[in-house]
């Protein structure tokens, strides 16, 4: 039963593919993709419940002021933008712009244990240094990338149903 779920997991989750490595040389080939995502980043608090609960002795210390839980919730639309080159019949050029147009990110905060002894609120540090709500726009990481047949026939031509690819990318 365990094996069966990760198998369907991983096929609705990570099959994302393309037949075709390298395009023909001199060829362009453009691909488009919009992905939209949210999550949930649980913390510290997550598995261990509260953090530190494993640790066996934990003596009083001046300080210690808070122990501060963080959970944030993320969402984005993105639009891919890939562009790919064909150099020659085993090697292919691509360029990979990801454009964000929308993110953004709200953060909340839990404390299980406070001193009163700060010079500063903790709450007002807490806001200064990491606001609630975040939100951007615009490119992400772009990527440059060269795909190269090894061994075999590309995937294209249809001589040969095995080949061996690699790439580099930066």
């Amino acid at each position: 039963m365990n094996k069966l779920f990760w198998v369907i997991f991983f096929s609705f989750s990570f099959l994302v593919g393309q037949t075709f490595f390298t395009v023909p040389k001199s060829v362009w080939r453009l691909s488009i993709m919009n992905h939209v995502g949210s999550g949930n980043w649980i913390g510290s608090g997550g598995l261990l419940d509260k953090g530190i609960r494993d640790i066996a002795f934990m003596a009083n210390d001046s300080t210690m002021a808070a122990l501060v839980h963080r959970t944030s919730k993320i969402s984005f639309n993105r639009r891919d933008v890939k562009i790919e080159f064909g150099l020659s019949s085993r090697m292919t050029f691509s360029l990979h712009v990801p454009s964000y147009s929308s993110f953004s990110e709200e953060i909340g905060w839990s404390k299980d244990i406070e001193v009163d002894s700060l010079t500063t609120n903790l709450d007002s540090l807490l806001a200064f240094y990491y606001p609630e709500n975040k939100s951007s726009t615009g490119l992400g990481d772009a990527t440059l990338a060269m795909n190269i047949l090894l061994f075999g026939f590309p995937s294209w031509s249809g001589k040969e149903p095995f080949s061996v690819y690699t790439g580099l990318g930066i």
